[in-house]
């Protein structure tokens, strides 16, 4: 689609009614740091009590319209309302970051989650996720497949190490920018991949009650169950392939993980990681 802004009103057609009792209310991650997982239950959650909840980064890629191409779409405003849970981010978009010339809507002014993780685990399963040219286990768009799997292919190299020391630096931008969100900012609470991986549930009711998202135990404990998958053997072709924290030391070379551990370090203190190699 090369004039996205055009589609907006059309894409985002189906809205369901917004809560009357609801503000808004924001729930970040980062890609590869349990970000499918997050918004697997919030959305299944969402659904099954009927409380509304937009997924603009989903809408976008479904039609094959990627981050680059929207991050900056100012006339995303319409759908930024009032009585919705936004989620589905996966970086912060110029249009959320107060730093930005492009902002529409400051999340600092509303509830928000962010979910983190050790930048090198990060790495590991994004190379398994979209750096190989084979076994690749990311989902396509629907539309613009090509594109895509043209981006993948370009992602794609020979070591697991040249994939992490080659996308550092961008995952290290993804960090920094939700920093503009983060620092001093009563409003948001920020959840590590580390502490939630072994207790969805606890993770769920949290994320829920600080949205002030009214909490049904039955649903609650199903959705939770039913996203707890914890793998017995990896396997490469799945998206969740092993999921378990610190699976960095078991891919990555020490030069590598002494390399990454240095790079981030400064950065990552800000969400109370002490990194070590």
């Amino acid at each position: 689609m090369s004039n996205p802004s055009l589609e907006i009103s059309q894409l985002f057609s189906t809205l369901p009614a917004p809560h009357p009792n609801f503000s808004k209310a924001f729930a970040f991650s980062i890609h590869k740091a349990g970000s499918s997982l997050m918004m697997s239950l919030l959305t299944q959650y969402c659904k099954a009590i009927n409380f509304p909840s937009i997924n603009i980064s989903e809408v976008m890629f479904n039609e094959g319209i990627f981050d680059r191409d929207w991050f900056q779409l100012t006339e995303l405003r319409e759908v930024i309302n009032e009585g919705y849970l936004h989620l589905g981010f996966r970086a912060l978009p110029e249009i959320l970051n107060p730093n930005s010339e492009h902002m529409v809507v400051n999340p600092r002014d509303y509830r928000a989650c962010l979910l983190v993780r050790d930048p090198r685990d990060c790495l590991v399963s994004q190379y398994y996720s979209m750096g190989r040219s084979e076994d690749s286990s990311h989902v396509s768009p629907k539309k613009n497949t090509e594109a895509w799997l043209e981006f993948c292919r370009k992602q794609a190299t020979n070591t697991i190490d040249d994939y992490a020391l080659v996308n550092c630096e961008w995952l290290f931008t993804k960090f920094e920018n939700y920093l503009a969100v983060v620092i001093n900012n009563p409003n948001i609470r920020v959840f590590r991949y580390e502490d939630i991986y072994f207790d969805k549930l606890s993770f769920l009711i949290d994320m829920l009650e600080w949205f002030s998202i009214p909490i049904d135990q039955t649903v609650v404990e199903a959705v939770a169950k039913q996203n707890d998958i914890r793998p017995d053997e990896e396997d490469w072709s799945k998206h969740i392939r092993k999921g378990t924290p610190g699976d960095y030391r078991e891919k990555l070379s020490a030069e590598t993980t002494s390399k990454l551990t240095t790079y981030f370090a400064e950065l990552m203190a800000n969400y109370g990681y002490s990194l070590v190699s």
